[in-house]
Parts: C-alpha cells; sequence; structure tokens
C-alpha cells in the first residue's frame, strides 16, 4: 500500500533536514499515528487551557510555548550537525591558529557540536522559531512516515 506508514518509524522518529539548518539532521517522532505519547502529553497539557483555546482568548505566545515544548518532549528524539561556538570556563570564544597559504596566521571561532538535551532544544527553537515550525510540520506529514518514503530516503 502506497500510503502505508512505518508505525516503528512513527514512535522511535526519522531522519529529516531544517531548510534553515541544512547541515543538521534531526530525529523526529510522527505527531499523532502510532506516537501514543504525543497524543496522551497533549491532551494534558493542553487542557488547562482549552476554555481560553476554544474561546480565542489563548495568547499566541503561551500556544507556541506549549507546542515547542509538546514537539521537544514527545517528538524530537535526537540530533546530528548542531554547532555552537566553543568557550572557555569565563565565557569567552575560543579561537585557534590557521596557517594561510601566505604563511600567515588566521585566527578562527572553534564550534563544538551542541549536546542534544531539552534545555538545549528549547534555546536551540525559540530563536528563530522558523526552525521548530518546519520540524513541527513534517512531524505532522503522513508522508514523513511512509514506508516507501523511509526506504527511498534511505537509498539517498
Amino acid at each position: 500500500d502506497a500510503y502505508e506508514t512505518d508505525r516503528t518509524a512513527e514512535r522511535t522518529g526519522v531522519r529529516v533536514r531544517a531548510e534553515l539548518l541544512p547541515d543538521a539532521v534531526f530525529l523526529i517522532a510522527r505527531a499523532g499515528g502510532a506516537n501514543d505519547h504525543f497524543a496522551k502529553e497533549g491532551e494534558k497539557r493542553f487542557r488547562p487551557f482549552r476554555q481560553a483555546i476554544e474561546k480565542g482568548k489563548m495568547e499566541n505566545a503561551d500556544a507556541v510555548k506549549l507546542a515547542t515544548e509538546l514537539f521537544v518532549d514527545t517528538q524530537l528524539k535526537g540530533w546530528e550537525g548542531i554547532n555552537v561556538k566553543k568557550r572557555d570556563e569565563a565565557g569567552n570564544p575560543v579561537t585557534e591558529s590557521v596557517p594561510q597559504d601566505d604563511g600567515s596566521l588566521k585566527e578562527v571561532q572553534v564550534y563544538e557540536p551542541l549536546a542534544f538535551t531539552r534545555e538545549n532544544a528549547l534555546k536551540l527553537f525559540k530563536q528563530p522559531p522558523e526552525v521548530s515550525n518546519e520540524l513541527q510540520r513534517k512531524a505532522q506529514a503522513m508522508a514523513t512516515y511512509q514506508k516507501a518514503n523511509i526506504e527511498a530516503d534511505a537509498k539517498n
């Protein structure tokens, strides 16, 4: 069946890229489908705001914050290729000298991988929110988890 999804991938995640962070790969589980954790947590977290949502009174910033936290806690499973400026104990950027073709040295910023943690994910998705929005759209798309698409992506 062309529309059949990989129920395991819906729970454990598939690797996707975000346009604004082209060097990064994110592992995301589906928003719904076999990812029961997403549905249960979503219901629990949004329940206190149900009346405000129904009346159109929920502040947009609150809705975005809740949705981002739900995404990080129930769908984002990991990442690769996200690097940040390395800093010393005092918080100063670390640089290194790189030899140039003319024999001179150039100081360049040193980067290191950003550890995958809840705190780091929430910071990453706060600015710019477009990365989180794009990943959430992909997590909602059935096509992201269709077996045929997963198999095709694995071949590339």
